[in-house]
């Protein structure tokens, strides 16, 4: 494998721009508002939950399947380019019909629609590091491609969310595709990947049915969740209720119950899938198992404040759709630009004082940031 030159990281990497324009896009912005405006306020969590679930599932479903047919690809054009660009073509597509809903159901299927046709894309893209750039090189063309999934959230925020805060949702749909459709188009051009002439002897099923192993577990997890958040919140709810009067032990519940709902899915979810998909493998390699669950409840967290920020805006200041989307725009320049900023900092500093002490500042420092937002009701 020839080694690659400083803009070639660039080209092999430039799709994750787009890519990540779109998810961002569409999950911090696109859909919160469009619920906002489609779902009475006392369903709106559940509602974008729903979807963010759904979406979840298919995305768990289609990028494993495609990344492994891309894999077996003969086709003249490369293994992962056609899966990139015919993705792209139906996320167009499918972008065009979330601009156009006028229900949330509509939304909801469009959604989803747009969940299979972005992950046909995605599967295939991760496999271009591997392809196309040389072991001892892949640590820089995996910076870059982490430059191109953060970079996203500043854009975004003062360019796609102040449109659809200024009512334009059909301006900031185009401005989405606009991106995508471009690196795409420079993706293909500028990657040169080489033709598979015969496809790899391994199985397609083997693969397919871990993946659906994994599925399970996290199923179960879910379930597991579900229980054990029940219990601990009705039961925080019930011995608080004569204490504080009904809406606080509510409260209560809800809140305590809802966390432990969370980490008892992650953890659940996290060792069944191991189990299910490793054997032993996953009880010998626990601290790897560990690692993904610690990497999920980060991720759970991060990820549900980011797509529920909205909602929390429209309550705690009441006020439109339009200046909710608007207001979480600003939020995500600032927040994407401080995660940059950790980024180069945190590596450095945790070489100094080690790994654990920085996660631990870290995690104390998110603890104290959503008590300070919890003091904004």
């Amino acid at each position: 494998m020839k080694p690659v030159r400083w803009y070639d990281h660039i080209g092999i990497n430039l799709f994750w721009l787009g890519l990540n324009v779109r998810n961002t896009a569409v999950g911090s912005v696109f859909t919160p508002y469009l619920v906002a405006l489609f779902v009475p306020e006392v369903t709106r969590n559940t509602a974008l939950g729903f979807i963010s679930t759904a979406g979840l599932v298919i995305a768990m479903l289609v990028q494993p399947a495609a990344g492994l047919l891309s894999d077996r690809s003969t086709s003249r054009f490369g293994r992962r380019r056609p899966f990139i660009f015919v993705g792209t073509l139906f996320d167009l597509l499918f972008l065009v019909v979330i601009a156009l809903s006028g229900n949330f159901w509509m939304l909801l299927v469009a959604t989803l629609l747009v969940q299979f046709s972005s992950n046909v894309s995605h599967g295939p893209l991760q496999g271009l590091i591997p392809d196309l750039v040389p072991e001892d090189q892949r640590g820089r063309s995996s910076a870059v491609k982490a430059a191109f999934e953060l970079i996203p959230i500043i854009l975004v925020g003062f360019t796609i969310a102040q449109l659809v805060g200024k009512g334009q949702l059909g301006w900031a749909v185009f401005a989405t595709g606009a991106a995508l459709l471009a690196t795409m188009l420079l993706t293909i051009v500028l990657v040169r990947e080489e033709p598979l002439r015969e496809k790899p002897a391994t199985s397609f099923k083997g693969p397919m049915l871990r993946v659906l192993g994994m599925l399970t577990g996290i199923a179960l997890g879910g379930v597991a969740g579900l229980l054990g958040g029940g219990a601990v919140g009705g039961l925080l709810g019930l011995a608080a209720w004569p204490l504080v009067g009904t809406e606080t032990a509510r409260a209560l519940a809800i809140g305590v119950g809802g966390t432990a709902a969370m980490a008892v899915a992650v953890v659940a979810g996290v060792w069944s899938g191991a189990y299910a998909t490793l054997g032993e493998d996953a009880r010998r390699r626990a601290s790897f198992t560990w690692w993904v669950v610690n990497r999920l409840l980060f991720l759970a967290a991060a990820t549900s404040f980011q797509g529920f920020l909205p909602f929390f805006l429209l309550y705690a200041f009441g006020v439109s759709a339009e200046e909710a989307a608007a207001m979480n725009g600003n939020l995500m320049t600032v927040i994407g630009l401080l995660i940059l900023l950790s980024a180069l900092v945190g590596g450095p500093v945790a070489d100094r004082l080690g790994k654990r002490r920085v996660v631990l500042f870290s995690g104390l420092v998110a603890a104290v940031g959503g008590a300070a937002a919890l003091g904004a009701i």
